[in-house]
């Protein structure tokens, strides 16, 4: 080809795997590598070109980039060194702390059933660039308007996991129903949880320890055998 479409990408040298692609589906690319942040975002605002970019990130998010199509990606041929296909995507995932579901098992499940696509996350940046709102006036005015969308990702309060037991949090008590419990707690010491199935479905109520066993500690599944030399003649939460 006599003429060549620019291609500018960034760093040192940012996804430079489009050098086969261009041999490989005879694409008349000039890279160029720009030597500053600014100029980086500067060309493709100042030319028609390509250009390497991410998802999601608002940098170059008003000229409204689509992507160029290659074969899917094809992990056997890029451990190869043929880095035809598209390159790989990078998994997104919810990360918490490791006992963030049993410290606040709402909150993990509301993260756990919480879901924003692509193109609402795109939606939501564009608003921000086009009135000026904060990140958290363009989230406060989403959630304001989208009830239907964010109140089915609230948890069941009364669906509690092991290790806790239907709570009424107006009383400070802990019940053995549905009907009388507002959420859940992490059973005391002297108490276990216990699986219960009503209409509903299953969840977890706290009981007291049986006759001849003990349970010392909070948030247990099951009661102990009293130590030798000791006994508990009754159900009770005492040890």
């Amino acid at each position: 080809p006599t003429q060549c479409i620019l291609y500018v990408t960034g760093g040192d040298g940012w996804n430079l795997d489009v050098l086969q692609r261009t041999a490989a589906y005879s694409i008349p690319l000039g890279i160029g590598v720009a030597n500053s942040w600014d100029n980086y975002l500067l060309v493709p605002k100042t030319y028609k070109t390509m250009f390497f970019s991410w998802t999601p990130d608002d940098s170059l998010l008003d000229l409204n980039p689509v992507n160029v199509i290659y074969p899917p990606y094809n992990a056997y041929a890029h451990s190869q060194g043929d880095l035809s296909s598209a390159s790989s995507r990078t998994p997104l995932a919810k990360i918490t702390s490791y006992d963030l579901g049993y410290l606040a098992p709402d909150l993990f499940k509301l993260l756990e059933n919480s879901a924003f696509d692509i193109d609402l996350i795109y939606s939501l940046m564009r608003t921000k660039q086009e009135t000026g709102a904060t990140p958290e006036e363009v989230a406060c005015n989403w959630v304001n308007n989208n009830e239907a969308r964010w109140s089915e990702w609230i948890p069941d309060p009364t669906l509690c996991i092991r290790g806790f037991g239907l709570y009424d949090a107006t009383t400070e008590t802990f019940s053995s129903s549905r009907q009388a419990a507002t959420t859940c707690k992490a059973c005391l010491p002297g108490t276990y949880s216990k699986l219960f199935t009503d209409n509903h479905g299953s969840t977890y109520v706290c009981e007291e320890c049986p006759a001849g066993r003990q349970q010392p500690a909070a948030g247990e599944v099951s009661c102990d055998l009293c130590p030798a030399g000791t006994s508990k003649a009754v159900k009770s939460t005492e040890d």
